[in-house]
């Protein structure tokens, strides 16, 4: 697709005066007739290439100033002289070689991205999304399209990680440049960005920065920044959106996860014809197992290797049950930040403060793509499956404890090898449209949080249930529609917080147990 971008032809006058006119503002194309005439003889200079006129467009938008267009048009003269002349083009830059990986369903965005590289701006590009969603992938890519280009000389790939580090980022790009040792060894990092500014300036270039954790100053490293007359571009690769802002991000794509269609053919190509072939179930399998990965371009690979030859159903359908031991639910966003609170995560500050700092945390928290919105409702969010089967082994101490946390979608009993299991839990949820009985004195001396949720056959706790529980700050009961009385021996959690019992057909509620709350919700 992006092989087609520098084909272009000189478009018609009146092709060319509407494209003009789009970029630059009908408001401010009528401000005066001396704007319209200047307008007419810029366009007259750009001899209908597009690209001319994109830059003189994008350069004059807005500007209503008889004497700024002026001397924005001066400005442009030689720009547009080099644009239609083809005076700009370079010699193909030296490109690193890396390893490409398949931009399934990003061909759209991969082209959009490729025509920026060939207009005078946007000159910062931003690449966002959450993890494994295979913005490296397309960097990559657009890394080889490099190879091929006549409007740069020099591209530069620097992998920033999460310690950022501008000592780092200076080496990968000395090398680049090949500044000799004698203008590096024994220099201060400012005299070093020195060394990379001066050489840099004269370069048309590409910086391709991939995987930024937090804002980083070109200017410390020594990179000049992109602008209209040096030409050059800087692509980041992002899980947070607020890095785009900090480092003032002109263009800003969000790489998506793929649709149903686009992610089954991912999975399917990875899982390979021999094991799809080997049994007649596998391929419906198959189907259930890659719609679990949500689209995740990460998940769908790892995954669908993970099942390349395994021809057994029975084996798949273990799997498939692996992967659904982990529901992931939608939270209205107050609901989540009070169960925050019952946690104590804000001790020592007041009620409404908690709140602000909750709302603030869940903006951090979906700017940097680990929470979305709950299905187009913005006062709700929820977690990929991904991002949330690895919060939930951090949990576990990187699984190291395995039976720290537990989730658990259940049928009918609550099993008892599982229970068992529950001594060394600190946070379980139950979760489950079947669960009808629950075990009877679970030993959970360590339990803080115990939710119970959207369990609408189960009408009742055992007696005793709570005997063993003296920890519990939080308990969420919401949902589980045929519960019509507290259960028995919660008179016994000295330590509760928080209960939420919305959704409930509890009607009464005992004076002793709502004065030890700090939040109920009803």
């Amino acid at each position: 697709m992006a092989e087609r971008i520098f084909e272009v032809e000189p478009l018609e006058p009146v092709e060319a005066w509407t494209l003009f006119s789009e970029l630059v503002g009908k408001d401010t194309l009528n401000s005066s007739p001396e704007i319209q005439q200047l307008a007419r003889s810029t366009l007259d200079r750009c001899q209908g290439f597009p690209s001319a006129i994109r830059m003189a467009g994008r350069k004059l938008a807005g500007c209503k100033i008889v004497r700024e267009w002026e001397r924005l048009t001066q400005e442009l003269e030689d720009l547009i002289k080099e644009e239609i002349s083809g005076e700009d083009t370079l010699p193909h830059p030296v490109v690193d070689e890396m390893l490409l990986g398949r931009t399934v369903g990003l061909d759209s965005l991969y082209g959009r991205v490729c025509s920026c590289l060939t207009e005078y701006q946007p000159g910062i590009i931003a690449l966002y999304g959450t993890g494994g969603v295979g913005k490296t992938t397309l960097m990559r890519k657009i890394n080889e399209f490099l190879k091929t280009s006549h409007r740069f000389n020099t591209v530069i790939w620097v992998t920033v990680s999460k310690q950022v580090s501008v000592k780092a980022a200076q080496e990968v790009i000395r090398n680049k440049l090949q500044i000799p040792d004698s203008l590096w060894q024994g220099r201060t990092e400012d005299e070093r960005a020195t060394e990379i500014f001066n050489i840099m300036k004269t370069r048309r270039f590409v910086l391709l920065l991939d995987d930024v954790w937090q804002r980083l100053d070109l200017s410390k490293i020594g990179v000049p920044l992109p602008e209209i007359r040096n030409r050059s571009k800087v692509i980041i690769t992002t899980r947070i959106q607020e890095i785009c802002n900090e480092m003032e991000v002109q263009r800003m794509f969000r790489v998506e996860c793929l649709a149903q269609e686009e992610a089954l053919a991912l999975f399917r190509e990875k899982v390979g014809e021999n094991t799809l072939n080997s049994h007649p179930e596998i391929s419906r399998l198959s189907e259930k197992m890659a719609e679990r990965c949500k689209g995740l371009p990460l998940a769908l690979i790892t995954v669908g290797g993970a099942m390349a030859n395994k021809n057994s159903p029975h084996g798949w359908d273990q799997a498939i049950q692996e992967l659904e031991n982990f529901p992931v639910e939608i939270f209205r966003n107050d609901e989540l930040i009070e169960h925050w609170i019952g946690e104590g995560f804000f001790d020592g500050e007041d009620i409404y403060e908690a709140r602000r700092r909750g709302y603030k945390i869940i903006e951090d928290l979906k700017n940097a793509c680990l929470l979305e919105e709950g299905d187009g409702f913005k006062e709700c969010i929820k977690m990929h499956d991904v991002v949330h089967d690895k919060a939930q082994w951090i949990s576990q101490e990187c699984g190291n404890k395995m039976n720290k946390t537990w989730v658990c979608e259940s049928l009918g009993l609550v099993d008892a090898e599982r229970v068992t299991k529950w001594k060394e839990a600190e946070r379980i949820s139950l979760w489950g449209r079947n669960i009808e009985k629950l075990p009877k004195t679970p030993h959970c001396s360590n339990l803080q949080t115990l939710f119970v949720r959207e369990c609408i056959q189960l009408k009742t706790f055992p007696r005793g249930f709570f005997q063993f529980m003296p920890l519990i700050r939080v308990l969420d009961l919401s949902a589980t529609h045929c519960l019509t009385e507290l259960p028995d021996g919660i008179e016994r959690l000295v330590e509760l917080e928080y209960i939420n019992l919305s959704m409930t057909h509890v009607k009464e509620l005992p004076i002793d147990e709502v004065d030890k709350t700090e939040v109920l919700v009803t």
